[in-house]
């Protein structure tokens, strides 16, 4: 279930249940926490070592070293992968003429045609994730700028990994071996966009919520957010370093 799911579900119960399911929230996945912490908020209730004291407003101090600046500083989200993809062929299939009708010709051409506008992406989304938040109303301007973002470049990631997998079969054979790094790819940048979704969305509910909670927003919507996303990070860099092993060059801006 999404978070906003959860939270629809928890906005009908009462005082009582919410209280009761709370104390027993080790038994929750991350995101019925998520919904129920606002919930909580919200109607201004306190549950055992729940403590409604505003956190500090800075991210070194719910995010353990390194968060999200060292992981995301490079730009290692959406596009990566579509990158890598159009370097490795360059390197591999294209040593040969190729005919200018074939699939993965007119693959390459396309992503190179989008290049400039996937580079100020990476730059606009750098700049977006690394800012520093003091507090709820610069956060929702940074997820606001970022679903903006967001809105604009993810149909061109898509459509480039549409594409990719209609084209994977034409790859030459010496390319056949990094394929699977970059479906690992792929599927991370996938679920890297459904994250900051969550998030994009979790802000947009503690709008809506009292200022009690708003100030809640790094445990109730950033914590979550960089839970999943740095286990992605690591396994991108992973992938990364395996595929410059095997002769693949990264674009500049994430060198």
């Amino acid at each position: 279930m999404h978070v906003m799911e959860y939270a629809q579900n928890y906005a009908k119960m009462s005082d009582d249940e919410l209280t009761r399911i709370y104390a027993d929230r080790a038994s929750l996945v991350p995101e019925a926490i998520q919904a129920i912490e606002v919930e909580l908020a919200r109607r201004s209730l306190t549950v055992g070592d729940r403590q409604e004291q505003p956190l500090s407003l800075t991210r070194s101090a719910t995010v353990s070293a390194p968060g999200r600046g060292a992981h995301w500083g490079k730009g290692w989200f959406g596009y990566l992968a579509l990158a890598l993809v159009v370097r490795m062929l360059v390197t591999a299939y294209f040593q040969r003429p190729q005919p200018d009708n074939s699939p993965v010709t007119q693959f390459v051409a396309e992503m190179n045609a989008n290049a400039a506008a996937n580079g100020e992406f990476r730059v606009k989304l750098r700049e977006i994730l690394k800012r520093r938040l003091d507090g709820f109303a610069e956060f929702q301007q940074q997820m606001n700028d970022l679903e903006v973002l967001l809105n604009s470049g993810e149909p061109r990631f898509r459509r480039g990994m549409d594409l990719f997998r209609q084209v994977r079969k034409d790859f030459p054979p010496e390319a056949t071996s990094s394929l699977p790094l970059f479906d690992r790819l792929f599927e991370d940048d996938s679920k890297m966009f459904a994250i900051e979704r969550e998030e994009i969305a979790c802000s947009k509910a503690l709008a809506r919520n009292p200022t009690k909670a708003r100030v809640r927003f790094q445990a109730i919507c950033q914590v979550p957010a960089y839970d999943k996303l740095n286990p992605l990070a690591d396994d991108e860099n992973s992938i990364t370093h395996e595929l410059q092993k095997q002769g693949v060059k990264l674009p500049a801006d994430v060198q």
